[in-house]
């Protein structure tokens, strides 16, 4: 079989088959795809999220999210309907435990206690009668008995009031700082409404979220560092709960620790990376 061949004749008088052609135009396709890839894989190295096997036993140091928390944090609230008299602290300053923070203006309520302290005279005194009368068998039982039941009565409601006048005054329960002052001098607050947001800074707890195949090595007690990114310094920490329940969906499990010791630059709700070393599996010695 004779395959025919197209021939072209250029400008030049040079001869030429039209195959020749279509393989250089081929060619020059396969030299631009192959420039192409070799510069896609010379280029530089792209961004790739942290796998798990980063995090994982096996890796020399693993690093993990975390976050700063004080060791107590409370919102005090004024348990009276009330004007708020003076607030005695400001955002952000110190205070110490059983500090006065919050005097309520409780006139009406010590009014209440002054009349209650003069109904438990005026019991009193009708008891001691009706005590005299029964002696003389001028009264019965029951009258003397229901005098000595009004003066206990009397001691109730003042030990009720004197209750509520041990609200008009919010003491700090521990040594700390004021975070939010929500309320203002001379402001009428009801009884549940917010006045001011404490902290317990002495000490700052550190929670973070580890996998939970880390809990073969996770032990309490366990030293660890923690990289503030407020800070870029390091700090040390421990390990002083772990959680009670693997999460089983993300295989996740809360872990607790604490700052090793005090640092003054250190403030809560402050993150950072925790780096906590796996311990390393002890080389096999062969036998001879």
């Amino acid at each position: 079989m004779i395959h025919s061949t197209e021939a072209t004749v250029d400008e030049g008088g040079h001869i030429y088959s039209t195959d020749g052609r279509w393989i250089r135009i081929f060619s020059r396709i396969l030299i631009l795809v192959f420039s192409m890839a070799l510069s896609w894989i010379l280029s530089p190295a792209r961004a790739e999220p942290v796998s798990q096997e980063a995090t994982s036993p096996s890796s020399p140091l693993a690093e993990i999210h975390a976050q700063l928390k004080p060791h107590q944090e409370t919102i005090l609230s004024s348990e009276l309907a009330a004007r708020v008299e003076h607030i005695a602290v400001r955002e952000g300053e110190r205070f110490a435990e059983k500090t006065l923070l919050v005097r309520l203006d409780c006139a009406l309520e010590r009014a209440r206690l002054t009349k209650m302290k003069a109904i438990l005279t005026s019991a009193r005194k009708v008891a001691r009668i009706q005590k005299r009368l029964l002696e003389l068998h001028s009264t019965g039982t029951l009258e003397e008995a229901l005098a000595r039941i009004d003066v206990r009565k009397a001691r109730a409601d003042i030990k009720i009031q004197s209750i509520t006048l041990s609200k008009c005054t919010i003491s700090a329960p521990f040594s700390g700082r004021v975070v939010t002052v929500m309320a203002k001098e001379h402001q009428f607050v009801r009884s549940g409404e917010p006045l001011l947001e404490i902290l317990d800074d002495s000490s700052l707890d550190i929670d973070f979220i580890a996998p939970s195949h880390w809990l073969s090595w996770l032990k309490v007690g366990q030293q660890f560092s923690i990289v503030i990114n407020e800070t870029k310094r390091s700090y040390p920490g421990e390990i002083v709960r772990l959680g009670a329940k693997v999460d089983p969906v993300s295989q996740l499990v809360k872990v607790m620790g604490k700052i090793s010791d005090k640092f003054p630059d250190l403030m809560p709700g402050m993150s950072g990376r925790v780096l906590i070393a796996p311990p390393q599996p002890s080389p096999q010695v062969s036998s001879q």
